[in-house]
């Protein structure tokens, strides 16, 4: 379905209920996120949806790849993560009511994949900032994106989002713009650059503040407790991205012609074998990965075919 009438970015209050937001944060568990090595610590869990009937239903895949030509930093790399709860997708779940607000937005239709993350960035006490995404300014790759944020500790300043007509930065459409508990902002991915300011932690505010967990040196997952969420030296938000079957697979968003800008650091090139998979992935070879929670084949079968090219929807 269209929609052109829609503008390329707004910010919306109250997207999320308090009641939903607290329970997100008392109950998550994030593993560590190997990617930010190069930025600040982050945390992260993610999840495969999609919407059938009116109910969200989640798929098991617990990694994505990102196309390299929307992200020459992490880009081609096969990124594996903790997963969301599936209960909190399915049945009324808190993440599953954002998602059939999102879809509802932007009037994605059924069947389309939607991939939700949710992570935490914990800021330090440093003598300058920290990036936040190891990224300037940049498209995720997707069509349309959401961004909520569920937690934004009292000692950190910055990070804020901006959106741009071009990639160099020359033609900013916004001021940067702080998102605080419970709002969201709701952008046109294909269509509008988007950037995140640095951020840091407040002098003095880490007297209180959490650390980011240590990765074990054999499954690099750490998790981190509901009983940590919400310090002041954090920054919680979920992003949802559709069409996501071109992150299942890594493949090329026929929609998305923006570009990305070339990073010093590639990380496909600091890990062969995760290069390696990502080829795998990219022929279809490993096809039992895509099997969801809901018997991906069955489900196709029952319900019609699911599409995997993110080129045949409209919105």
């Amino acid at each position: 379905m269209d929609d052109s009438d829609l503008p390329l970015f707004q910010h919306v209050k109250g997207f999320v209920s308090e009641e939903d937001r607290a329970a997100i944060l008392s109950g998550i568990a994030l593993g560590h996120d190997p990617s930010s090595a190069h930025f600040a610590a982050r945390t992260k869990a993610i999840r495969f949806v999609t919407i059938i009937q009116g109910k969200p239903m989640a798929f098991a895949q617990n990694y994505f790849v990102q196309n390299a030509d929307y992200n020459d930093f992490s880009g081609g790399l096969r990124r594996v993560y903790s997963l969301i709860p599936s209960e909190w997708i399915e049945e009324s779940g808190p993440v599953g009511k954002m998602v059939l607000q999102f879809a509802e937005y932007y009037r994605i239709p059924e069947k389309t994949v939607i991939l939700v993350q949710i992570q935490t960035s914990f800021m330090r006490e440093l003598n300058r900032t920290e990036s936040i995404t190891g990224q300037g300014i940049h498209t995720d790759g997707a069509d349309r994106a959401c961004i909520v944020c569920l937690h934004r500790g009292s000692g950190i300043f910055g990070p804020a989002n901006q959106f741009h007509a071009k990639l160099d930065g020359s033609k900013p459409l916004t001021e940067p713009k702080i998102l605080e508990h419970g709002e969201a902002c709701f952008f046109k991915d294909n269509e509008v650059y988007h950037y995140v300011t640095p951020g840091g932690c407040k002098k003095g505010a880490d007297a209180s503040a959490a650390s980011a967990p240590a990765p074990s040196s054999e499954t690099q997952e750490a998790s981190v407790a509901g009983a940590t969420a919400g310090a002041v030296n954090q920054r919680t938000i979920m992003i949802m991205h559709a069409p996501a079957e071109i992150y299942m697979m890594g493949i090329e968003n026929k929609n998305n012609t923006l570009g990305s800008r070339v990073s010093s650091v590639k990380l496909r090139d600091e890990n062969e074998k995760g290069t390696e998979t990502v080829e795998k992935a990219e022929k279809g070879a490993d096809n039992a990965a895509y099997t969801s929670e809901l018997d991906y084949m069955g489900l196709a079968q029952s319900l019609g075919s699911l599409s995997l090219t993110a080129d045949r929807h409209e919105y």
